[in-house]
């Protein structure tokens, strides 16, 4: 594609999510269905705040984490990445017989 031809970028604010306060533009359904679930719940069971607050948050985060567009960013912080080590080792084997054990070396007299 031509440089002249290709889209020119005005502002970074033109790609951004919409966000309401701290809640993705993505999310507000999810978070809205989470909060009418914990509402309905704690009047159900006669619970105050105390129960809802803490079980909102895990409906919401649950809702987040699966159907997040880029969840992978903030979990990555908790995944540890692996540590490679290279090493060089001489061969033994685990099982040995006898016989064939040292037939490298000279018997001593």
């Amino acid at each position: 594609m031509d440089s002249i031809h290709a889209p020119i970028r005005v502002h970074k604010a033109l790609d951004a999510e919409v966000n309401i306060g701290p809640v993705p533009g993505s999310q507000i359904w999810w978070w809205s269905g989470a909060m009418l679930l914990t509402i309905l719940i704690c009047r159900l069971f006669g619970r105050g705040w105390p129960l809802g607050f803490p079980l909102f948050v895990w409906m919401a985060g649950t809702s987040w984490i699966l159907t997040g567009q880029q969840s992978w960013k903030f979990l990555n912080r908790f995944h540890q990445p692996k540590r490679y080590t290279f090493a060089q080792l001489s061969y033994t084997p685990l099982l040995q017989s006898q016989g064939h054990a040292n037939k490298s070396q000279r018997p001593e007299d």
